[in-house]
């Protein structure tokens, strides 16, 4: 059972420092209680979970568990972190952590990954750590289908927790490149970012070890790492009374049991075992009020500490029901207060957390316009105080605790289809925070059912009074550097707002729930009829054909049951929409629909209050290119409330301009920066503006007709979609509203097809190196894009390949570029077909690394994929690449959503639907169909080679640049003629590439954001908004935007703009034309040209990066295109 999940508001040193909590691949760590301070509450337990502690004081958590089938996850929580570190061990806690990978006492150098991808797993997936403040935690997947697999991932856990990490000096040494290459990819910050982290660091953090301790490390330490320090932190902190080992899966509980006494039982208690202390919390003392000027987004935080919640288990679910119940009713009213025409705020929002071990917090975030944000919080505690004065209206309550158990309701119905990795984690945090009761959801079910009743709006108002709490509060404003013209907050007059809320007498709120409790549809539709079936036995899909055209297909499914899963989808997208519409805010049609609108004669906050009533998803709408769709799910208890919510989507989404400018006032601040992706979105257009992604950075011109006339342009005809449903009910039960809600759907005889975007072909690799990165860091990325074949035998034939290509390349990538040279955290290789207005291929390499390493590294990659060009793979290396599709194959058909997905693929290339459950051949691949795939999948004319490189040029006149291991390295300055990227020799090669690209450096591609190219019906539009993004000194209170006076006829086009922050007034300043230049497709036809004037003989789309210099922020990149 969790609280408030979903709505904490971050602060912006909360996002850095989880993003370096959690230090390994995709996981997360979070500080927490210590491990050795017991299993927390007692009593009552899930009759399926085995929990103990040996004699050594090992704890131990064993549940089984058959979702998904044939897997155990196997973990071993560790309670030590960065924090325990001694100054000559500074990051050495995660580093040990990369060490166990890297050989043990049964498993030396590299056979454990070796051991774990024979069994069809992967290195990263299934066998992962993470590392924190207080904790490490191992994660081990292993399959059960073979008793040897499981007997061999306990055997690693037992090396893990019985110092058998070998800690080999060699390995040791190899490995400072590795976690250097992943200090890189998560620490390294812009001087901006890095600023404000520190102060931030300092204000929450300081006075404590953990300001000192980040679990990252230093470089300076990592550079010198060397086995005796580890050896230290390893023996000290590796203990049995500081661990628990936890396994969940398909297995024999009994066994697994027994197995966990004999081996771990072992392991000796230190006699002479150091304290493992526990720091103190830093939310204490007097209130903290920190107001900083920075390139910061305007917002005020507010950090309130949690008590420490009950461990006895009674007290400890009603503690988190009541929780539950104040944070949704609040985040309700901040939404309510949001969407009123005179909203004090943009956004605010309320939730719990936790920032280190000793320090939960609630956290109140509100970003509002700087000379508004102490009126916002003056609203938000006004609401806190009338709650603690009145509680929740009693309907209110009561409307709240029925949605609360019919969530709980789903959780019990749901339990089985529970993943093993959910409770894995639930039982980690069990034993390192105290958190959670060990009851299975049926027990807390019950105790709800019990305990619900007595929950009262005096119990809720008590529970309020949190905010009046001013030990350790902390407050944070943030203002942008621009905002003047107002008094902005100081600590007295923050706190002064503190103390006029308290002294309020208010009156207590309406309990009225009329709205949200009426029918979503006045009167039903009329249903249509079905008037073909046909059934998929293989697969078990049914399909049926609808009066009005369209079609279903139906999979009931158990994997979950509790879940149904809907989708609505049809081609066309934006190929087919219209100029008018696609050059007009309608092409945010899809985010606007998802995030903003409403049904029927519901706005949005009403909708989702019905939904949160019936435990449903939220809808989601979504145009890309060549498709559209619409998404939602929820319990098959509400399965008609499903089907009245995609009816109404089709037929009456509701927009007013209140709610859109309610919206656009935060979504226009959701820009999360360029990376290298964003770049390549660019190339890949090759002017298109329809193939670029779609962004809000300039909600504030939406307009409502606007996004309606989009809608009915894309989901005016029922006709032309296949709808979709995957889950947990009957033919009897669905049937009959597909027909109600599906078959009278408006629909006509028309069809679409997406069209060819009209690009000119790429001739030859595409090449572009680019000095644009903010910090001393380089990233690559290799695309390679293509046809794909849709005949179905031939489509599953080279889907196998495909797949079997990518994983070969992940694996030899990662073994030369990581392991043996240590010049990167990771190698990123993911492949993928998609529907351009054909099938099409994509493949992507992707990794980071230090920049005078870049050249190296690329040579090495170039170098592995002429290998396997011309030589395929192994027939040792095609099999274990045929267990790990298996393997992955085996899962994917576990899952709800992975059926959605198939489904749509296979009505989109109408491939056989019973194909599903066996779609790669039976046979292995030969290392010659590998080499024959690789001919045709990495095939260099039309392929993309990006490298982005720090903006900061010094480390190029550093010379040879010695390793984390002594080598010396061949800087790009340096490299022989033909050594590799681009393919010719040193500097001058890299600026010959660059002018052939047209990309200088220091600009990124033309043509960023929203309406950042303008054509067709937009150019003939007076003054048309033009998105651009700077390149240097770019935060969320800054959005450079140019005004663009594109005029036609006589050959002549003009240019003239100024620039303007996101949140400030129009700062009237003259583009600096004489740097501007086309950018985009080789070739380029006219030549560079300055823009000083009209400019004539200019035919077709042309791009151009232009520098706005604005004087208070420097030299800002600004991309602008028209036809």
């Amino acid at each position: 059972m969790t609280s408030w999940g979903g709505m904490a508001g971050r602060t912006v040193a909360v996002l850095a420092l989880l993003a370096l909590l959690g230090v390994v691949s995709c996981a997360t760590g979070q500080g927490g209680r210590s491990g050795a301070a017991g299993p927390g509450p007692t009593g009552a337990r899930d009759p399926l979970l085995r929990t103990g502690a040996l004699p050594n004081g090992l704890r131990y958590y064993v549940r089984a568990n058959g979702v998904p089938e044939k897997r155990a996850y196997l973990w071993l929580a560790v309670n030590a972190g960065s924090v325990l570190e001694e100054e000559d061990q500074r990051g050495y806690a995660h580093f040990l952590e990369h060490m166990a990978f890297n050989g043990t006492e049964h498993f030396p150098r590299q056979s454990l990954i070796d051991f774990v991808e024979f069994s069809g797993m992967r290195f990263g997936p299934d066998l992962n750590a993470y590392t924190s403040f207080d904790e490490t935690v191992y994660q081990l997947t292993v399959p059960t289908d073979d008793p040897a697999y499981l007997e061999r991932g306990l055997r690693i856990l037992e090396d893990w927790a019985g110092g058998g990490i070998t800690l080999d000096s060699a390995e040791v040494v190899a490995e400072r490149g590795v976690v250097l290459g992943e200090w890189r990819s998560r620490a390294l910050l812009d001087t901006a970012s890095q600023r404000l982290f520190d102060h931030e660091l300092d204000v929450l953090l300081g006075g404590t070890r953990y300001r000192e301790r980040l679990p990252i490390g230093v470089p300076e330490s990592i550079e010198r790492a060397n086995p005796e320090p580890l050896r230290r932190f390893y023996r000290d902190w590796y203990r049995p009374d500081l661990m628990a080992v936890i396994a969940v899966g398909d297995f024999d509980p009994e066994w697994m049991e027994r197995e966990i006494r004999e081996r771990f039982g072992g392991i000796p208690r230190r006699a002479d075992a150091r304290r493992r202390w526990e720091e103190r919390s830093p939310a204490r003392g007097a209130p903290v009020v920190d107001v900083l000027r920075d390139k910061v987004s305007p917002r005020l935080e507010v950090l309130w500490p949690v008590p420490e919640r009950p461990r006895e288990e009674v007290e400890a679910v009603r503690h988190e029901l009541i929780a539950m119940l104040l944070g949704e009713y609040l985040q309700e009213e901040l939404l309510r207060i949001r969407e009123q025409p005179h909203r004090p705020f943009m956004d605010a929002r309320l939730g719990r957390q936790r920032l280190v071990r000793p320090m939960e917090v609630l956290a109140l975030r509100i970003v509002a316009w700087p000379d508004s944000l102490e009126r916002a919080l003056g609203v938000v505690l006004t609401e806190l105080e009338r709650v603690a004065q009145h509680g929740v209206p009693e309907p209110v309550l009561e409307r709240r605790k029925a949605a609360l158990l019919r969530r709980l309701e789903r959780e019990a119905a749901g339990e089985a289809a529970r993943p093993s990795g959910v409770w894995a984690e639930a039982f980690k945090r069990h034993y390192l925070l105290g958190e959670g009761t060990l009851l299975s959801a049926e027990q807390e079910l019950e105790l709800a059912r019990e305990l619900l009743p007595a929950i009262t709006p005096e119990a809720m108002a008590e529970a309020a009074k949190f905010w009046r709490r001013r030990e350790g509060l902390r407050v944070l404003v943030r203002l942008p550097q621009f905002a003047f013209g107002f008094h902005p907050p100081t600590r007295e007059s923050v706190l002064a707002v503190f103390d006029s809320v308290a002294g309020l007498r208010l009156e207590p709120k309406s309990g009225s729930i009329a709205a949200v409790d009426a029918p979503l549809l006045e009167r039903v539709p009329e249903p249509g009829r079905i008037v073909g079936e046909r059934v998929h036995e293989a697969s078990g899909v049914i399909e049926w054909t609808l009066s009005n055209g369209a079609r279903v297909l139906f999979k009931p499914s158990w994997n979950h049951p509790d879940e149904v899963l809907l989708k609505a989808w049809s081609p066309g997208g934006f190929s087919v929409m219209p100029d008018s519409l696609f050059f007009s805010s309608g092409r945010m049609v899809g985010v606007i629909l998802t995030e903003a609108a409403g049904v029927g004669e519901r706005d949005r906050s009403s909708v989702l209050e019905r939904l949160s009533l019936a435990a449903a998803k939220p809808l989601r709408v979504e145009v890309g290119y060549a498709h559209e769709s619409i998404e939602l799910g929820g319990s098959p208890k509400e399965l008609e409330l499903l089907f009245q919510l995609l009816h109404l989507q089709f037929t009456a989404p509701k927009l007013d301009s209140a709610a859109l400018a309610s919206w656009a006032a935060v979504a226009k601040y959701a820009w999360r920066g360029a990376t290298i992706h964003d770049q390549f979105d660019q190339i890949f257009a090759r002017g298109n503006p329809r193939l670029l992604p779609v962004t809000t950075d300039l909600a504030e011109i939406a307009h409502p007709e606007e996004v309606l006339a989009a809608h009915r342009d894309r989901f005016g005809n029922a006709g032309d979609f296949t709808f979709l449903v995957v889950g947990a009910a009957s033919p009897e039960e669905v049937k009959p509203l597909v027909e109600r809600y599906v078959a009278s759907l408006p629909a006509s005889e028309e069809r679409e097809t997406p069209k060819d975007p009209s690009v000119r072909p790429f001739v030859g690799q595409q090449r572009q190196w680019m000095e644009v990165n903010p910090v001393l860091r380089s990233d690559a990325l290799l695309v390679f894009d293509g046809a794909f074949p849709t005949e179905p035998e031939a489509y599953f034939r080279e889907r196998q390949r495909l797949g079997a290509l990518a994983l070969v390349l992940e694996r030899r990538l990662r073994d030369r570029l990581r392991e043996q040279l240590g010049g990167t955290y990771g190698v990123a290789v993911q492949a993928r077909t998609y529907r351009l207005y054909d099938e099409h291929f994509r493949l992507l390499i992707f990794f980071q690394s230090a920049p005078e390493r870049m050249l190296e590294l690329t040579r090495e990659m170039l170098a592995i994929l002429d290998s396997v060009r011309e030589s395929g793979a192994t027939a040792a290396e095609l099999e274990t690449v045929a267990r790990i599709q298996q393997r992955q194959l085996e899962t994917a058909l576990q899952k709800n959503e992975y059926w959605l997905d198939r489904l749509e693929l296979h009505d989109r290339l109408a491939l056989p639907l019973d194909r599903i459950v066996a779609p790669y051949p039976a046979e292995t691949l030969t290392p010659e169909e590998l080499k024959e795939a690789a001919g045709k999948y990495l095939s260099k004319p039309g392929s993309i080679l990006m490298v982005l490189m720090p903006r900061d040029t010094t480390w190029k006149h550093a010379g040879k640049q010695a390793s984390a291991d002594g080598t010396q390295r061949v800087t790009a300055a340096e490299a022989p003629a033909g050594a590799g990227l681009p393919g010719a020799g040193a500097e001058a090669a890299l600026e010959a590439d660059r002018a052939a690209s047209g990309a200088r450096a220091a600009e990124p591609p033309a043509g960023a954001g929203l309406a950042g190219r303008v054509g067709g019906e937009a150019a003939r539009r007076s003054r048309r908004r033009v998105g651009v993004r700077g390149s240097r000194g770019v935060d969320l209170d800054r959005r450079w935007v140019a005004h663009a006076d594109g005029m036609r006829g006589g050959g002549g086009a003009a240019l003239t703009g100024s620039c303007r922050r996101g949140l400030g007034a129009l700062v009237p300043h003259s583009i600096a034309v004489s740097t501007c230049g086309p950018s985009g497709e080789e070739g380029c036809d006219p030549p560079p040209v300055a823009l000083s004037g009209p400019n004539r003989g200019m035919e077709g789309t042309q791009s151009f990066a232009c520098a706005c210099d604005h004087p208070d922020a420097g030299p800002a990149v600004l991309g602008i295109s028209w036809r």
